[in-house]
């Protein structure tokens, strides 16, 4: 689903104007997202599944004095929207007290062009022919290979009563790819903000070097080894964290 500035706006405003904490002395604070995504997926050197999927998601989160509560809703209309600032309300009633540092006010962010026509744009047909130059690679020194090529256009808007409004769209393309001989494999993997940044000749080469680097492996002792990770592995191991930490988490003891 993609929702334009305008309608983003349109509601963010049906939130704050519907919300009974905001007109009893409290804050509210909504956050609308949407996205479209497209994925091939391949396998023992040939492509065996294209699929897409698109949605939405309202956060309300309400401030009652030293309580705070929110509810989330992946329904955009009228009625579903004004249920989610309710049930948000009354949860704040119930939720204990805390210290809760207030809402922030409107800022001034600096403009980044994220979103990428040609990523935006792209077909399955297309998606197939940058997995098609991976994969011939792969075919050309008589190895096996499994990954998938994505590319997505995200939409984040949010508002809150204290008069923040803010709006970002950007697109992501995402390549990896796993090569295998008898008995090795190796990986590659590269996000880019367009499909156009991805070079896919190279990252099949760099797998496959992995696996043909990889051939013959050999028992090692067991006892402590350091572990160097490169860029990508790491970026994968961060994205895991990114959900579980923030200053809410910490505040209610629930951060490690």
């Amino acid at each position: 689903m993609k929702l334009n500035r305008s309608k983003c706006q349109e509601i963010l405003e049906l939130v704050l104007d519907s919300s009974q904490a905001s007109a009893s002395g409290g804050e509210t604070q909504a956050i609308l997202s949407s996205w479209s995504s497209a994925l091939t997926r391949f396998a023992n050197n040939g492509i065996h599944q294209n699929v897409a999927e698109e949605g939405a998601q309202l956060m309300v989160r309400v401030v009652l004095g030293r309580r705070t509560a929110k509810a989330t809703t992946n329904r955009l209309d009228r009625g579903a929207i004004s249920h989610a600032v309710e049930i948000a309300c009354r949860l704040a009633q119930l939720a204990p007290e805390q210290d809760l540092p207030g809402m922030p006010s409107q800022q001034r962010y600096s403009r980044f062009q994220r979103s990428d026509p040609e990523t935006v744009k792209l077909t399955p047909r297309e998606r197939a022919k940058c997995v098609e130059k991976a994969i011939n690679q792969v075919k050309a020194r008589s190895l096996n290979s499994a990954g998938f090529l994505s590319n997505q256009v995200t939409t984040t808007a949010m508002a809150n009563s204290a008069g923040l409004s803010t709006y970002d769209r950007h697109t992501q393309a995402e390549f990896s790819m796993t090569v295998l001989s008898q008995d090795s494999s190796g990986w590659a993997k590269a996000t880019a903000n367009g499909i156009g940044e991805l070079c896919f000749e190279e990252l099949a080469e760099k797998a496959i070097q992995k696996a043909l680097l990889g051939q013959g492996p050999k028992d090692l002792e067991p006892r402590a080894y350091t572990v160097i990770l490169e860029p990508a592995a790491v970026a994968d191991l961060l994205c895991f964290m990114l959900g579980d930490f923030g200053g809410l988490s910490v505040i209610s003891s629930r951060a490690f």
